[in-house]
């Protein structure tokens, strides 16, 4: 499909609407029972699989995503569903196995895609998407029947005390802040009002959410109490916020990277994306079974962060030449993340209700969204900074020595960038081998950057984790949800 410059938007579309519905979908299961969020969520991804696999054009296409973005948001009840039918001790090893259910796509799932976009055809992943989302919602319709959480009220009573007018300016708070962060530094400049003007009435629009919850409304969608538990809450939030930043750079940033400096050959980016995906699922798990027995969990948090930093960072060693440490580098700063992230969840969790595990779960995954967004803008405006300097430079002290004219020099700029490599006067395949050389070097040193920013990151989210609240003392048998209340 295509060629069109919406391509990007069939990924943004579902970062954009998943972050936006996940905080909403937490407190409304929280209050209504999450059963008919999940079947509802499940029949959305069917019909966002539907309109994907079938698209005639990339539109269609980013309407079946955004639609895949919202489903998402209410199957990722799942995390709050399983935690609270679990003893609190094992809610780690419980999200763990949740996590990790899907584990060959966990662990493969870019190698998995490629392969049928290069075998079969890229609507392959929305039809698996179809038979797997097909199939949790037989299953969720038949086998799942929690008890409901206020069993002395219909529903319809319930619905009717819900802050619906927070939900929504929620809902158009954050879509604009997003849309003006999506925006920054790829379809627009930074500096434009384009960028800029969503960005701060979003801005000014949470303040205002921040009002409304205090003073506007007698059951707030957010409850302003969660908010006061800095060190427990708020300050995790921000911590999320932060940490997951050198995630994004691993999921976005990494494989551009292989593909600029190692191979364009799709299949072998997905071999180098393995040790990622082994990574993240082997520090999932280990964290999930360790958890229980960790004491000042906020210590052990910021020393999986600090992890994270080093060894993420330390993919700023990259050449053209160096292949083996990075990826044995992604190997750990995947392991260290996964397990950072599942540890963020079980704390946040513990630092507020059991009424609001579904508040306290989607809010993280929310923070975990914005910091991904805030982050690929910066590190995409990062690269295309660098290389818009690092590739004339390098590229003209490799080819000007071995004889190429000056004056051919811009029609090879030209060709290099746009992948058109015409007759070039005076080029040979010499001087071609050599700029081709300087062109991943080039890459290399644009990529440095990303992964030096990452490792500073990481720095400033290891003190914010280490200065959250211990929460190993809520480590009980404690079990939220009675699944045989009736």
């Amino acid at each position: 499909l295509g060629p069109t410059s919406t391509y990007t938007w069939m990924s943004s579309a579902w970062s954009m609407a998943c972050a936006v519905i996940l905080p909403i979908s937490g407190p409304l299961g929280d209050i209504l029972g999450r059963r008919y969020f999940f079947i509802a969520g499940n029949l959305i991804a069917v019909v966002a699989a539907i309109v994907a696999s079938t698209a005639q054009s990339v539109e269609v296409v980013i309407v079946g995503t955004t639609l895949s973005g919202i489903a998402a948001a209410f199957q990722q009840l799942a995390i709050a569903a399983v935690s609270e039918i679990y003893p609190n001790k094992y809610r780690g090893l419980s999200i763990a196995l949740l996590e990790n259910a899907p584990m060959a796509f966990a662990i493969a799932g870019s190698l998995i895609s490629h392969k049928l976009v290069e075998t079969r055809s890229w609507r392959y992943i929305f039809y698996i998407y179809l038979v797997i989302c097909g199939l949790a919602l037989i299953t969720t319709v038949l086998f799942y029947h929690p008890p409901l959480p206020h069993n002395d009220q219909t529903r319809l009573r319930l619905a009717k005390k819900i802050d619906w007018v927070g939900a929504g300016i929620w809902t158009a708070d954050l879509t604009t802040f997003l849309l003006g962060i999506t925006w920054a530094g790829g379809q627009f400049p930074w500096k434009s009002a384009a960028v800029i003007v969503p960005m701060i009435l979003g801005s000014l629009t949470i303040i205002g959410l921040g009002f409304w919850e205090v003073f506007g409304t007698k059951n707030p969608i957010f409850p302003p109490r969660i908010f006061k538990n800095i060190r427990g809450f708020t300050n995790l939030l921000i911590t999320v916020i932060i940490l997951s930043m050198p995630m994004y750079a691993m999921v976005t940033i990494w494989p551009a990277a292989i593909g600029a400096i190692f191979t364009s050959d799709p299949t072998q980016i997905g071999i180098y994306g393995l040790p990622w995906g082994f990574g993240s699922t082997f520090g999932s798990i280990a964290v999930g079974i360790s958890i229980r027995y960790i004491r000042k969990i906020n210590w052990f948090l910021g020393g999986l962060v600090a992890l994270q930093a080093i060894f993420i960072g330390l993919l700023a060693t990259i050449t053209p030449g160096s292949i083996k440490g990075p990826l044995a580098f992604s190997f750990f700063g995947g392991a260290a993340n996964l397990g950072a992230q599942l540890t963020s969840i079980v704390m946040i969790q513990f630092s507020t209700r059991d009424t609001n595990i579904g508040l306290a779960t989607g809010l993280l995954a929310c923070a975990r969204s914005v910091g991904g967004a805030i982050a690929i803008a910066i590190y995409n405006t990062i690269v295309q900074s660098r290389i818009s300097i690092e590739l004339p430079r390098r590229v003209t002290a490799a080819v000007l020595p071995l004889g190429l004219p000056e004056s051919s020099l811009p029609l090879l700029l030209e060709a290099l960038t746009s992948g058109n490599e015409t007759a070039i006067p005076g080029a040979n395949d010499e001087i071609m081998a050599a700029a081709g050389e300087a062109v991943r070097y080039a890459y290399a040193a644009s990529f440095k950057i990303v992964f030096y920013l990452v490792a500073g990151l990481g720095g400033l989210a290891t003190i914010l984790a280490v200065s959250t609240r211990d929460t190993s003392p809520f480590m009980t048998n404690h079990v939220a949800v009675d699944l045989n209340e009736e």
